[in-house]
């Protein structure tokens, strides 16, 4: 089972981590219960833990195999659980053959199904193996956005609210960061912290204001695209459209900065640890280096800039279906590295609890 399922999902997704199938493990020991149900305590018990060391040694040669590191601590609390969950669900069986000797093999595994309902207890056998989900913070940092797309309001501004509460981007930065639109450069004024994604372009007076802003000590993540592939139900021409060009050229080059032209497509790239989904991303040369990402200080303030705004669109990184932006079915890391990014200018340390670990031998 584990194979069939490394074969399918896990190995489309380029995944190198023991979420997937530990989140099966319940249903296989259920079945391995009922199975052996009719042998005597001894030879349950020694199924049970043999069953268990097959399935993680196989399970950990998986990952490996996808270029992880062993995830030791992680199986080795899949083995305490698995074995508790086993032995819980052998008590359930026997409590179910005691009840009828007649009906015993049907009531043992109802018995032992019922188990797996019960509100809590195979929660806290995820709770136990599976990586936990992003908490949010109570002391999360404000960031000002400041983006000339439909990512909180319509295109036609803020009296036309985004159907289905927003971008999957914003509330996944949400669970860490305190999200707080702007309207504008010069409210930028107030903050310290700044998410800024193709903005429409701000004049010569706006830019005078984001220089002084950031040279003051403001911080801020810029994602600017040369090639903006956002879609839009608007005609061609209309000023509400998301802008295609946000109008910085000027201030980058004052900060000797240049934003190119880059490819076509959907490229997967690795930044650290992180896997990105960028459409058609340009790149960026100055601040002592180049590529997709580069930083730079400017006075006492620092900007992150990233050449694609499209980094921020859902469709780039979101799973089919149902919770295709939870952590366990995205397709990459597009919010978490924003986050990231946020979280070190506001002198935070990441969320780790958010990472997921990719393949990083050529599966996807």
């Amino acid at each position: 089972m584990a194979l069939g399922w490394w074969l399918g999902g896990a190995k489309a997704g380029g995944r190198a981590e023991l979420d997937t199938w530990l989140a099966l493990h319940p249903a296989a020991l259920f079945a391995l219960i009922v199975a052996v149900a009719s042998q005597p305590a001894s030879r349950r018990i020694t199924a049970l833990g043999i069953g268990l060391l097959l399935a993680l040694s196989a399970e950990l040669a998986l990952v490996t195999s996808l270029g992880a590191p062993p995830p030791l601590g992680q199986a080795l609390r899949a083995a305490l659980a698995g074995l508790v969950l086993g032995l819980a669900l052998d008590g359930a069986v026997r409590l179910g053959r005691a009840l009828d000797r007649r009906a015993g093999p049907a009531l043992g595994a109802v018995a032992a199904l019922a188990l797996l309902f019960v509100p809590g207890v195979v929660d806290l056998h995820e709770r136990l193996v599976l990586t936990p989900e992003p908490i949010a913070a109570a002391d999360r940092p404000a960031v000002a956005l400041l983006t000339g797309l439909p990512l909180v309001w319509g295109e036609s501004g803020p009296s036309e609210t985004v159907a289905g509460n927003g971008n999957a981007t914003l509330r996944a930065l949400a669970r860490r960061l305190r999200i707080v639109p702007v309207p504008n450069v010069e409210s930028l004024a107030s903050s310290r912290l700044a998410l800024i994604v193709q903005p429409r372009p701000p004049g010569p007076a706006g830019l005078v204001a984001l220089d002084v802003w950031v040279r003051r000590g403001g911080r801020a993540v810029l994602l600017l695209d040369p090639s903006l592939r956002w879609s839009s139900a608007l005609p061609l021409g209309d000023p509400r459209r998301p802008p295609l060009d946000a109008g910085l050229s000027p201030l980058l080059a004052h900060w000797g900065v240049r934003l190119h032209v880059g490819g076509e497509g959907v490229e997967f790239v690795r930044i650290g640890q992180r896997r990105l989904a960028l459409p058609a991303p340009g790149w960026l040369s100055g601040c002592g280096g180049e590529g997709i990402a580069i930083a730079c200080t400017i006075g006492r303030g620092r900007v992150l800039i990233v050449a694609d705004a499209d980094l921020i669109d859902d469709r780039a990184w979101t799973g089919p279906g149902t919770g295709g932006d939870s952590r366990a079915h995205r397709l990459a890391d597009n919010p978490a590295f924003i986050a990231a990014m946020l979280d070190r200018l506001a002198g935070r340390t990441p969320d780790p609890s958010d990472r997921v670990i990719w393949a990083t031998t050529p599966h996807i």
